[in-house]
């Protein structure tokens, strides 16, 4: 995570980022992948042995593509917890080859949260509520990333609850003790309410 920046200072809004298999997707991604690439040091070798280098290669693709699908999965969730909070500069995860989404074996994404070039989201940045705001949205998209797909083996686990005629969203937020943004998020219901009968995904953490 970190704030963007461009010479046309009325640009603005956040993006996030997920590694593209073949690189950058557009140009704009080009350029800012070969700007980070530049000052970020070259991974180091992730293959685990030479013994036999295509059991090897084969396992390193296996594990990068399940990382790139659930990073994909988390990254929209991301965007739209982000759309409720500010502006996006880029509606639709973007792709790059960034050497920090590289990682084979770990789910990764970049989230460029305001252009600091802009004047007017320079203040929202140096405004430590908005920051917080920031933060919390980042968090609850995580979570809620998780509830929808809990990592094998982790302490995260989800029910399904039906909601009845009498029930709001706010109800079954209070009645799991979970935050309502959350359940907005992991369930897709991004401004609206959930109507009765609706299953919904509820975070149930673990010891």
């Amino acid at each position: 995570m970190h704030a963007d920046a461009f010479p046309l200072r009325t640009v603005r809004g956040s993006t996030v980022w997920a590694l593209s298999e073949k690189g950058a997707s557009n140009e704009a991604a080009r350029w800012l992948a070969k700007t980070q690439n530049a000052a970020d040091p070259i991974l180091a070798d992730v293959q685990g042995g030479q013994h036999n280098p295509l059991l090897n290669q084969v396992l390193l693709n296996l594990s990068q593509t399940a990382a790139m699908n659930s990073a994909a999965s988390a990254a929209d969730v991301m965007i739209r917890g982000l759309a409720g909070v500010e502006d996006l500069h880029n509606a639709q995860v973007q792709h790059a080859n960034f050497v920090v989404l590289r990682a084979p074996d770990v789910p990764s994404m970049l989230v460029e949260t305001a252009f600091i070039s802009n004047p007017e989201e320079e203040q929202h940045l140096r405004d430590p509520a908005f920051r917080d705001l920031l933060a919390h949205t980042m968090r609850d998209a995580i979570v809620a990333h998780f509830v929808k797909a809990p990592p094998a083996g982790s302490c995260w686990s989800s029910a399904q609850h039906v909601v009845s005629h009498e029930e709001s969203l706010a109800d079954v937020a209070k009645r799991y003790g979970v935050n309502a943004r959350i359940l907005r998020l992991a369930n897709h219901l991004d401004g609206r309410e959930a109507f009765a009968g609706q299953r919904l995904r509820v975070p149930i953490m673990g010891a």
